[in-house]
């Protein structure tokens, strides 16, 4: 099985998300008769099928478990690696068919040894069996899967220190907080937009703030990729109803050495 990420990248926010994929520790995790490895390939762009039915439902193997539901929609749960909002794929590559869950920005593909017969395939040498279509998805027990209550406490969290900036007038603290083991974009791309949002400082405030009280209002669920040394979450137009602006934010999220911090934060208004 291979992890891979696009080298295509469509805007700055995929290439942020695509970035850190790249460098994160999966490659040197211990996977029992699994190699994970990242290369720079054009899957994304190369010519495939949607699987069929036979495809569709809950498979597990060995500590694995992926679904893959009747939209296409996919999701990976192992013992070493949790991946969410993926898009299921077939397509060949040498000679040989391949099964990948696919995203814009990453994905993990197998070698397709069978392909499904009644309640069995074979992937990468193992023989995964299908159980119930619809039913839950396993996640994997030795990771800390972050649940939309904490996305959106982290996401608060850092709203606080963002309006601390705002107040302030500075945003040298706030960008301080950040995640610097990788850099994503650079302080000036945060100062210009940071700057928008002092233009209209009071009425930039006053949404945060409110924003504060808000439930958080999902465009869609997270991506995620959760490994047990580090994780990382990005989500995008996550929005607060707040008064007298809507409040939007973009972020990207890493964890590592027990804590999240954002390596990516954009605030908006609408």
């Amino acid at each position: 099985m291979m992890l891979f990420k696009n080298k295509i990248l469509k805007n700055s926010f995929s290439k942020i998300i695509s970035e850190v994929l790249l460098k994160t520790s999966v490659i040197n995790l211990p996977l029992i008769g699994l190699v994970f490895v990242f290369v720079s390939l054009g899957c994304g762009g190369a010519p495939y099928t949607l699987p069929n039915a036979e495809y569709f439902g809950v498979w597990a193997a060995n500590g694995t478990t992926f679904t893959i539901r009747p939209d296409n929609s996919a999701e990976y749960s192992a013992p070493d690696i949790y991946l969410r909002n993926s898009e299921a794929r077939i397509y060949q590559e040498n000679g040989q068919k391949q099964f990948s869950f696919w995203d814009s920005n990453y994905g993990i593909k197998f070698k397709i040894d069978s392909e499904p017969s009644g309640n069995k395939m074979t992937l990468n040498g193992i023989s995964y069996q299908k159980t119930e279509i619809g039913a839950p998805l396993a996640s994997a027990n030795t990771l800390k899967i972050p649940s939309d209550a904490e996305i959106e406490k982290i996401i608060k969290a850092t709203i606080s220190d963002y309006i601390k900036a705002v107040e302030a007038g500075n945003s040298e603290q706030f960008l301080a907080t950040r995640a610097k083991d990788r850099e994503r974009y650079s302080d000036d791309d945060f100062k210009e937009e940071f700057a928008k949002t002092l233009a209209d400082k009071d009425k930039s405030l006053a949404s945060l703030r409110d924003a504060q009280n808000q439930p958080i209002q999902f465009n869609k669920k997270a991506n995620m990729m959760i490994t047990p040394q580090e994780g990382l979450f990005s989500i995008d137009k996550v929005s607060f109803p707040s008064q007298p602006s809507q409040t939007i934010v973009n972020c990207t999220f890493n964890y590592k050495n027990g804590k999240w911090r954002f390596e990516f934060f954009s605030v908006s208004f609408n």
